[in-house]
């Protein structure tokens, strides 16, 4: 088709100028006060309403009359429109005057698609008549037999009354409500049906017709179109209550949730005959693949309206119909201009369901209260539109036959020139044949010359070999070291013989036969085999595929490892012997901690009824200053004697297998602190004071700690003279602290200060003063623990100062496996 002429713009735009005046011209109404009288028969109550929303649905028809309640109602411009709300909806409907005798007038509520429909009309006496429907009750249940909503009006004439409609739905809340007299209201609903059914019938004729093109011509877009229109027309007949009239009156939910499932399945299939007739995979990338995703997202939302989850897609669905009708459109304008085959009416198609659809899809997300929508119009517009896109597909159609026509001419011309052409190269080709047949007895005759070389090299190895088929396991060859190894003579028979006759374990062959076929080969596997008669032997496997004799077959390279087997079997006897013994030496050790542990608690015990007597003797003796001084050397041994314990107990500690840090974080200068305090008592006249630069917080073992730095202070205590000061100073940095023990002692000589650390080492200096010699030993494996170091600067006669450094945070650590060297 040539480029578009200007005369088919021009009835193009005209004709769509026209559809737009018309669906304004059908929907628009004119307001009035309600008010029935002789003169009136049909009355449209948009913008006569008043509006209550009931976010929780509590409130109940006795509620209208509460002032609070009543004051909450707002006017309505025009029809409700409030979008997808599942919040309930009151309307409030004010009669001036009823002239006419109750039961004359009819009220009318659509669309169709309302889950519940309430209708409250003031009694005879107090209180309302209620009336309740809607489209999830069955049609039987209707007050009256219509595909809307519709209520006769008991009002009694002559009194100024208010009507109240309570609508709740999950689907969108797009509400009219219109006053008919009967009459007049079985005239326009027998005309509205009968307008309804002829369009419903028109649009399920093009979709036959569809169907009809794409099995005589297999043209998928046909079955796209027919798709499209099936959908779309299940969508109006449910969305404006014809189904659940006409087909399912007794199963209401499956009419409502139809709505859903069209307008999902409409726009999916829309979208899709839209990328595919407008070619957009190629012309328009990106577009393309948005159509496409949008399309199959759109469609599958069809399975949440199955669930009874259309209300959470029903947004999407209206907001991408707003989106993809006038990028469509545009597209469809763009195809025009360039002069494609049945452009034209693909842009008419568009227009009209452009104007027919978007006031619809606008409504149903609560965006427009304007114009109301004819839903007759609406359906005939679409039907407009289906028709139209059928004869845009024939226009087309009928192109594609011609080219189809002429392209098929052109084959048959090259068909006959190629027959030709393969006639002189099979000429060619069988010469090639005959010297390739030639070549090929040539390369045979080279293969079996290479077969008798690999056999004679196979003959000559000094290890087992033998080649089997693939994946049967059939032997066909194998060599003296391999025959001697299964015990089977070199000129036996071997068609008889399988592999998985030699297999200890028979489940390993498929595990072989699964690498051969993975990778082609096995490398360096152990296997056990059978040595004929009843003989085990194992053997360490490699393997690999290849052709032999023109078969599939396997070449096995087998070592004999018995003896190294029974040499492993001997070390691991012996390692398990091995760890028995270190067992039982562990099992040792933990009864001596076990015994320590008794042990100390037996001597703390009496240690602290001593204790606790002496304490007592000293408050006896207050006088006698001898006594006093006796009490004292008691209270001392028993300190001694329970430093000694600690000392033991922390030792065994220590020395633990099991050995670990117990970390929590704690401030070191206020733990001195109190270690100053506690010896205090214990320094008789000898100066003991702590200096700190501020909190010292750290992360270790508080217990382990306190041990290490109660025995630096208690040797400074020992070794100081009277009336010399024993000094500990912290000092804190953001990479660990350092603690000082300083006393003004004797010293320790330089040849000793090497062995201070080790276990059980005094010094000769030491001798009068008492001590187990673990208290130093102890404190380096304390620091050890915690990352630390420990060391002495001390020269003979002028004191010693031990220094002590610890990270912040000690190391990672294992449980020590021993007790250091």
């Amino acid at each position: 088709m040539g480029p578009l002429s200007k005369p088919c713009l021009r009835w193009g735009a005209l004709a769509a100028l026209a559809l737009l005046v018309l669906t304004v011209s059908l929907s628009g109404r004119a307001c009035a006060a309600v008010v029935l009288d002789d003169r009136v028969d049909f009355v449209d109550l948009a913008g006569r309403m008043d509006v209550l929303r009931d976010a929780d649905g509590s409130l109940a028809i006795d509620d209208m009359a509460r002032p609070d309640i009543a004051n909450r109602f707002t006017p309505l411009n025009g029809d409700l429109t409030a979008g997808y709300d599942r919040a309930a909806y009151w309307l409030r409907i004010p009669i001036n005057e009823v002239s006419r005798a109750s039961g004359h007038w009819l009220l009318e509520v659509g669309g169709a698609y309302l889950d519940h429909v309430g209708l409250f009309t003031p009694g005879n006496g107090r209180g309302f008549h209620a009336v309740k429907t809607g489209d999830r009750t069955p049609f039987s249940t209707r007050p009256l037999p219509h595909r809307t909503f519709v209520f006769d009006l008991a009002l009694p004439p002559g009194e100024s009354q208010v009507i109240y409609l309570r609508i709740q739905s999950t689907s969108t809340l797009a509400v009219t409500a219109r006053i008919w007299s009967k009459a007049r209201f079985a005239a326009a609903a027998a005309a509205e049906s009968l307008a309804l059914g002829l369009v419903a019938g028109g649009m399920l004729v093009i979709a036959l017709i569809s169907l009809f093109q794409y099995a005589i011509g297999r043209d998928g877009l046909y079955l796209l179109h027919f798709a499209y229109v099936l959908a779309a027309t299940t969508m109006f007949g449910s969305a404006n209550g014809l189904l659940a009239q006409h087909v399912f009156p007794g199963s209401p939910i499956l009419a409502e949730r139809l709505t859903g499932v069209g307008a999902s399945l409409m726009l999916g299939f829309g979208l899709a005959f839209t990328s595919r007739l407008l070619d957009l995979g190629a012309g328009f990338p990106r577009l393309g693949r948005a159509y496409s995703l949008a399309g199959w997202g759109l469609g599958a939302c069809a399975l949440s309206v199955l669930a009874d989850a259309f209300q959470m897609v029903a947004p999407v669905i209206s907001g991408a119909m707003v989106v993809f009708l006038p990028t469509t459109t545009v597209l469809a304008l763009v195809q025009t201009l360039r002069g494609e085959r049945g452009a034209i009416y693909f842009l008419l198609a568009m227009l009209v369901c452009l104007m027919a659809l978007t006031l619809p899809a606008l409504k149903a997300l609560g965006l427009d209260q304007g114009l109301p929508v004819n839903t007759l119009v609406v359906q005939a517009s679409v039907a407009v539109h289906t028709a139209l896109l059928l004869l845009g597909l024939l226009h087309r159609s009928a192109g594609l036959n011609a080219v189809r026509l002429e392209l098929s001419r052109r084959a048959e011309r090259e068909l006959e020139r190629r027959v030709a052409e393969r006639t002189a190269e099979l000429a060619e080709t069988n010469t090639t044949l005959a010297a390739e047949v030639a070549e090929r007895r040539a390369a045979e005759g080279r293969l079996r010359e290479s077969e008798r070389q690999v056999r004679a090299i196979l003959d000559a190895a000094p290890f087992p070999m033998l080649v089997v088929t693939y994946p049967e396991g059939r032997f066909m060859f194998l060599n003296q070291p391999a025959a001697e190894l299964i015990n089977i003579p070199t000129d036996s028979d071997l068609s008889g013989l399988r592999t998985r006759d030699f297999y200890v374990n028979p489940a390993e062959r498929d595990q072989f036969i699964w690498k051969l076929r993975e990778s082609g080969c096995v490398l360096g596997a152990e296997l056990e085999i059978r040595r004929i008669p009843d003989e085990r032997r194992w053997t360490l496997l490699s393997a690999v595929r290849f052709t032999y004799r023109n078969e599939e077959a396997v070449l096995i390279c087998l070592n004999d490892i018995s003896t190294r087997k029974l040499l492993e079997e001997s070390l691991r006897l012996a390692g398990l012997r091995s760890e028995a013994a270190l067992e039982t030496s562990y099992q040792a050790m933990r009864e001596q901690r076990n015994f320590l542990s008794m042990v100390s608690h037996e001597f703390r015990v009496p240690l602290a009824i001593i204790e606790a007597a002496s304490q007592l003797l000293g408050i006896y003796s207050e006088a006698d200053s001898e006594a006093q001084d006796e009490v004292a050397k008691i209270g001392r041994a028993v300190r001694r004697m329970s430093d000694l314990i600690d000392v033991c107990l922390a030792d065994d500690r220590l020395d633990s297998n099991t050995m670990s840090l117990r970390v929590v974080e704690f401030d070191l200068a206020s733990t001195l602190a109190d270690l100053r305090d506690d010896k205090r008592p214990f320094a008789a006249n000898r100066y003991l004071t702590l200096k700190a630069n501020g909190p010292a917080l750290i992360q270790a073992d508080a217990t382990l700690l306190r041990v290490a730095f109660s025995n630096l202070i208690d040797n400074a205590l020992k070794f100081s003279p009277p009336e010399s000061p024993v000094e500990v100073r912290i000092i804190a940095d953001p990479e660990g602290i350092m603690v000082s023990v300083s006393d003004r002692g004797p010293g320790i000589a330089l040849e000793e200060q090497p062995r201070i650390f080790e276990k059980f080492f005094r010094s000769t200096k030491a001798d009068r003063i008492r001590g187990a010699g673990l208290g130093l030993y102890i404190v380096r494996r304390i620091i050890d623990l915690h990352g630390g170091s420990i060391a002495v600067d001390s020269m003979p006669g002028q004191g010693a100062t031990f220094v002590v450094w610890l990270p912040l945070i000690p190391p990672p650590t294992a449980p020590i496996d021993g007790p250091m060297a």
